[in-house]
């Protein structure tokens, strides 16, 4: 079972300072809150999620972020910037069922 988590993260991002770049990094403690929330509520699985820092955001771009389960298995779960803004969707968790490891 995977678990639908998407999520546009309206302010997840921030912008590089200096050098007169444009260029948004995606703030990667609000998207470690959003991953911790959404798989608490939607599949009753406590977590700690790490994910890279420094992802400069890009339409596309995907990167992976750990999900740590208080058994010590780690779930990778996939995040894709939807824009160049910040926004992005994420995906993971695939195979539990109601908090628990399937199979």
């Amino acid at each position: 079972m995977r678990l639908p988590l998407s999520l546009a993260l309206a302010g997840a991002a921030l912008a590089i300072a200096g050098c007169g770049s444009d260029a948004v990094v995606i703030d990667h403690s609000v998207v470690e809150t959003a991953i911790e929330t959404s798989a608490l509520k939607q599949q009753h699985v406590f977590t700690v999620v790490s994910c890279p820092k420094d992802i400069v955001a890009s339409k596309g771009r995907r990167f992976t972020c750990t999900a740590t389960l208080r058994s010590g298995t780690q779930v990778p779960v996939t995040v894709t910037a939807r824009d160049d803004k910040g926004n992005v969707h994420y995906e993971g968790f695939r195979g539990f069922t109601n908090g628990r490891q399937s199979g």
